[in-house]
């Protein structure tokens, strides 16, 4: 039989001896070293730890140490030998077979030196451990964070890992679609929503180039701080939205607790706490009662300068605009069917019942545009799961986007659309009067697909917004793609009303009109 390689011959009689408790100070160092050093002998460990679990589960009704077990065994460390001989009876191999095997994959992966050699070398474990931006490249020294989720995500251009699970080194990471949950290694949370830019930095710093994400801040990761181009957001243990345009323009709200602001420029200390928002620019930081997470779109328009081709993203939430969906059908039979509607979120379906065919009306607030020629847009919608039917049903749908050429049918409010009423709307799930429209494009959901974001760009769109004459742009949103059968699912988009996710967003390259 072929002999195994001396590294990995000597790694497996450390692993034995870790189990049996006649691990040496000096031998628990080699440990060390081959572990962090060697992906390899890291992996060999965790199969040999997780073997080790099982056989252990069968033979003993061991009881999983707290943390406070573990930290308090690490101060008493100082033995030539370690040996867990408490009243519970537990010793290191015990010890690592109680925890749930994910978890011991994550604090063996992500924390090696607490489990697997904190104890042999006597050190205090950190909760909060600020590792270094730059320097070592091998082992797990430089870990942040872990890509803990990824819904429907879409990635481009990064060096860091895009698998779920992955561990994460400081990098940049640009997520095109999708909701990506990063869990850094000081306990706090961060919910990505594309399309964003993001650095890691630290367990402690991020910093948001652009897009959205919700923080989850524990109390043990108190001073977690989310950088941005205009002010540093330090959280104080709490929940809180952070939205950066592309613009530049920055709104943040507190869900829950408290955030202070320090802003970049001028260095004054803010604190915004919970049901308030914030929008910062360069120039300071208002707190004027702009509530944000009841629509993340609400922005303040940037100051657009006369000589220079500027950014702008407006949302149905600002100004003028407003989001809605009608629906088919007898009225009163779905206004009494509660869980079919929705106030957050803006319903699409293409039924072969006749009571359940629903289309999306979008209306924006061009107002600031008055003066300028639009150059380059896309209309970006926020893909969001309505809980209704089955997937199953519909195969990857198409869905068409309409602009209403007939302006004087632009005034409509959200409170008072019905499918009678809705401006150009016509019998069936797909049908509008072409004789009132324009197509503007279409998008595509894959089937099963119940988050992310989806975009419509080109020609049609620039031309429909330039030849608009009363600042008011309407798109309507149908799914050409009829169900295969009754119930299934419908497709939901993130109204202005929808507490997390984005608002329909317009984003803009426009110049200054040139007089003739």
């Amino acid at each position: 039989m072929k002999s195994l390689p001396k590294h990995i011959e000597e790694a497996y009689g450390l692993f034995a001896k870790v189990v049996d408790e006649q691990l040496t100070k000096i031998e628990a160092k080699r440990l060390e070293d081959l572990v962090t050093g060697d992906v390899e002998i890291r992996k060999l460990y965790v199969e040999y730890m997780h073997t080790h679990s099982c056989i252990h589960w069968e033979q003993t009704n061991a009881v999983a140490p707290s943390i406070k077990d573990l930290v308090d065994a690490t101060e008493e460390g100082s033995n030539q030998r370690v040996s867990w001989n408490s009243e519970k009876r537990i010793s290191v191999g015990s010890a690592v077979s109680a925890f749930n095997w994910k978890d011991v994959f994550r604090l063996l992966v992500g924390s090696f030196a607490v489990l697997a050699v904190g104890a042999w070398m006597g050190s205090r474990w950190e909760l909060t451990p600020e590792l270094p931006v730059s320097g070592s490249t091998g082992g797990l020294r430089n870990v942040v964070a872990v890509l803990t989720q990824t819904v429907g995500c879409r990635w481009q251009g990064s060096r860091l890992p895009t698998l779920s699970g992955s561990q994460l080194e400081p990098g940049n990471l640009r997520l095109t679609g999708g909701l990506a949950t990063i869990t850094f290694r000081s306990g706090a949370e961060i919910v990505l929503e594309g399309p964003a830019e993001i650095d890691l930095i630290t367990p402690m710093r991020c910093f948001l180039r652009s897009g959205k994400l919700v923080a989850k801040v524990p109390p043990e990761a108190k001073g977690f701080t989310v950088v941005t181009e205009h002010a540093d957001l330090i959280d104080q243990g709490t929940e809180f939205g952070v939205s950066v345009s592309p613009s530049g323009a920055l709104g943040m709200s507190v869900i829950d607790g408290l955030v202070e602001v320090r802003h970049q420029r001028s260095g004054v200390l803010k604190q915004i706490r919970d049901g308030e928002s914030s929008v910062i620019s360069e120039a300071g930081v208002a707190t004027d009662g702009v509530v944000l997470f009841e629509g993340w779109g609400t922005e303040v328009m940037p100051d657009l300068r006369r000589d220079d081709t500027q950014t702008v993203t407006v949302s149905t939430a600002f100004g003028r605009g407003r989001d809605a969906y009608i629906q088919s059908g007898n009225p009163e039979k779905y206004l009494e069917a509660e869980r079919h509607n929705s106030e957050s979120l803006l319903l699409v379906k293409n039924s072969l019942d006749e009571d359940w065919t629903r289309k999306a009306y979008l209306g924006f607030d061009l107002s600031p545009l008055s003066d300028y020629h639009v150059v380059e847009a896309v209309l970006n919608l926020t893909i969001e799961s309505s809980g209704f039917g089955y997937a199953s049903l519909v195969p990857d749908a198409t869905f068409g986007v309409y602009g209403l050429t007939e302006e004087t049918l632009d005034e409509w409010l959200e409170s008072e659309l019905d499918w009678d009423s809705a401006p150009s709307n016509l019998p069936g799930g797909a049908e509008v009067d072409l004789n009132r429209t324009v197509r503007i494009g279409e998008f595509i959901v894959i089937q099963g697909e119940l988050a992310g974001s989806c975009e419509v760009s080109g020609r049609q769109l620039i031309d429909f917004l330039n030849e608009d004459t009363n600042q008011l742009a309407t798109f309507i949103i149908v799914r050409e793609t009829l169900e295969s059968k009754v119930g299934s699912i419908v497709h939901a988009f993130a109204g202005k009303d929808h507490l997390t996710s984005a608002a329909p967003t317009l984003r803009m390259t426009v110049e200054p009109i040139v007089p003739k």
